[in-house]
């Protein structure tokens, strides 16, 4: 799951977009303004920022010329503004990509999605042993069969393969699958756990009193 700092002063715009991003499964942080938004930034690691221009303290473009004089992390910038030299003065500073208000939320879905696949190219299939996820795809095989796994089984077998042997606690599992907001029975991951062992064998070892843990190897990622 990749991670965005969202930096955008009017909080229903904010809100908006932070709902619409982490239901597509991005874990999205959120700022006020620009000096905040650096405070973040630098004590955060993040994969990408989106940032409004005209914010309070701290606008988006010194936001951008002050990140750029230590990072190449991706950043989108959002504007009202709509003149061709408000744009190219963004670019000129850093910017990765311009859009300007108001805007598609589907268009700045698919530029973080482009924009995110060209700087972090990630692999399309994690194999290990008798098992293949497709991640593109998000489809499941075992021993060469397609399995029936929910999305949240699919990630949280991901999950545990890329942090193998590693110890995960359940609230750590809730944090990254369902998020910091959820409500929910913190036993959910249990029962979906109970799932993952019915369908794939219990590759998934339970640590008493502490959590899960995946004890596999990832012998090709292609």
């Amino acid at each position: 799951m990749k991670k965005i700092l969202l930096v955008e002063d009017e909080k229903k715009i904010r809100w908006l977009l932070k709902d619409y991003l982490e239901e597509n499964d991005y874990e999205v942080d959120e700022a006020e303004n620009g000096e905040d938004a650096f405070d973040m930034f630098y004590n955060t690691k993040y994969d990408l920022i989106i940032t409004d221009i005209m914010m309070p303290k701290m606008d988006g473009i010194d936001l951008v010329k002050e990140i750029r004089m230590f990072s190449k992390i991706p950043i989108i910038m959002l504007t009202a503004k709509t003149t061709d030299e408000d744009e190219l003065t963004g670019l000129n500073y850093g910017a990765d990509d311009y859009i300007r208000k108001p805007f598609n939320p589907d268009v700045l879905l698919k530029r973080v999605e482009v924009l995110l696949k060209r700087i972090y190219p990630e692999e399309h299939k994690i194999i290990d042993g008798n098992i293949e996820l497709d991640l593109d795809k998000r489809i499941l095989k075992y021993k060469e069969n397609v399995l029936d796994f929910s999305k949240k089984e699919f990630e949280l077998l991901f999950t545990f393969i890329k942090n193998k042997n590693i110890v995960l606690s359940r609230q750590r599992l809730l944090d990254i699958i369902w998020g910091y907001d959820y409500e929910g029975d913190i036993r959910t991951v249990d029962t979906h756990i109970k799932t993952i062992r019915k369908k794939i064998g219990n590759i998934i070892k339970t640590v008493h009193g502490v959590g899960y843990k995946y004890e596999g190897e990832i012998n090709e990622i292609k």
